[in-house]
């Protein structure tokens, strides 16, 4: 991923961060069960996430050969927090790595199926 891809990235990443927020933000005052429906409906609602592990499963989805390195790059963090991310998201269900660990892919997992 070159340099001008990853600044993109992270642009992009955060226009969809911010809207989401957005959403939640509106929705706050609302005291109905539909308060949680958006665009990452299912085991991201249901398991609490840190915004950076919500990056993650943005970034799996749109690129599922996705490595701890290209994201620890793109967010700006050690390799080592992101590989304790991913593991946390396996162990909650939430993402599922196919392969081996060189040549594996990642698959968000969306418990609404």
């Amino acid at each position: 991923m070159t340099e001008t891809n990853r600044i993109e990235f992270k642009r992009e990443l955060t226009r969809e961060l911010d809207l989401e927020r957005e959403v939640e933000e509106s929705n706050a005052g609302n005291n109905n069960d539909t308060k949680n429906v958006g665009r990452l409906v299912g085991s991201l609602s249901e398991v609490k996430l840190t915004e950076r592990q919500e990056k993650i499963c943005v970034i799996l989805k749109e690129n599922p050969l996705s490595s701890a390195k290209t994201m620890s790059e793109v967010l700006s963090v050690v390799q080592r927090t992101i590989e304790r991310d991913l593991s946390y998201l396996q162990e909650k269900g939430v993402v599922k790595h196919h392969g081996n660990t060189s040549g594996g892919y990642w698959e968000v997992i969306n418990k609404e199926q």
